[in-house]
């Protein structure tokens, strides 16, 4: 897993809306989940997870179009996280996450490109993430 966290925020910073990541990165496989959470973490530490999506590589380019990866392939990838709406208050920091699973929330992935569902094999999968990766904020203005 990869954790990114920011600077303690000085103002208040609201967002409200749907949240994405951006994501620059390869796998060494045909196949890869990419799970992202963005998270909010209070001056005591307390995280507390407001946003956050899978998606299965062979899925990026739609449901109904999937495609396997070329090992080693750096693509672009849009992780939706679906919406929501927060202030991030002074003092509290914002985190992104991303990893390759959330099992049991979601089916892991065997990473091997078999059929889903009938695979009968599985493999670890070497994932990396790119700069030029970000995550999407509908940042709103407060009164």
């Amino acid at each position: 897993m990869l954790s990114y966290t920011s600077e303690a925020m000085t103002a208040p910073l609201a967002i409200a809306g749907p949240v994405s990541m951006k994501l620059r990165a390869s796998t060494d496989g045909p196949d890869t989940d990419w799970m992202v959470k963005l998270v909010d973490v209070a001056p005591d530490s307390f995280a507390m997870p407001i946003a956050e999506g899978i998606l299965r590589a062979r899925f990026r380019e739609g449901l109904d179009k999937p495609r396997l990866l070329e090992a080693g392939k750096v693509d672009d990838f849009t992780v939706d996280m679906v919406g929501t709406a927060n202030v991030f208050l002074p003092g509290h920091k914002i985190r992104v996450d991303i990893m390759s699973s959330n099992f049991p929330q979601f089916s892991v992935n065997p990473n091997t490109g078999e059929p889903l569902g009938s695979a009968v094999r599985s493999r670890k999968a070497l994932n990396k993430v790119f700069h030029g990766s970000a995550v999407v904020l509908p940042v709103v203005r407060v009164p």
